[in-house]
């Protein structure tokens, strides 16, 4: 049964600064690389994109397998990525949710607090935020991740590990993904 790793971009207005878009385009482009690479790896993997910023979007790749963001504007509302883990929660109420947040953590202080009261206790979900950009709100970040940690864009094939084993184990604590497989093979 293949699995579903989210991965939301922050499209706010905020991440037009500081070449902070090229990071995410690249970021995007890596994961599509590895799933190429390590494709006996992550034979049962998915990624799902999405950005957000005043509206939570699906992103697609064009002809040339290039993503296709719009122009960062407006604000990051949390809200709509609260919802999105509804959704899909409700989708299949036994169902483990990994997803990967890319942002510099601008946003709104009261959102954020609704968004970590609402899911600290979730063990069905695990979030790992990266953070984008000199200006990141590490605390925030950190606020909203699971491990309460924030990633770095350089550490991304590890980024992906977590966010595999979480759905093959018990536990938060990670696994390679070469004893992911031969768990699988057992």
């Amino acid at each position: 049964m293949n699995k579903t790793i989210h991965v939301i971009f922050d499209n706010s207005g905020s991440m037009a600064e500081y070449a902070k878009m090229h990071v995410q385009h690249n970021a995007a482009r890596t994961l599509i690389t590895m799933k190429q690479l390590y494709a006996d790896l992550f034979s049962n993997i998915e990624f799902a994109f999405f950005t957000v910023n005043d509206n939570l979007t699906s992103i697609t790749r064009n002809d040339n397998g290039m993503f296709k963001f719009s122009k960062p504007e407006g604000n990051c509302d949390i809200s709509l990525i609260s919802d999105l883990i509804m959704q899909i929660r409700n989708r299949s109420q036994d169902q483990k949710i990994s997803l990967i947040f890319f942002s510099d953590g601008i946003f709104n202080r009261s959102e954020r607090k609704k968004f970590t009261e609402k899911f600290k206790e979730a063990k069905w979900l695990y979030m790992q935020c990266v953070g984008i950009g000199i200006d990141k709100d590490s605390i925030a970040l950190k606020e909203l991740s699971s491990s309460n940690k924030i990633e770095t864009v350089d550490n991304i094939y590890a980024i992906v590990e977590d966010a595999i084993s979480f759905f093959v184990s018990s536990n938060k604590k990670p696994l390679s993904l070469e004893n992911i497989k031969k768990e699988e093979m057992l």
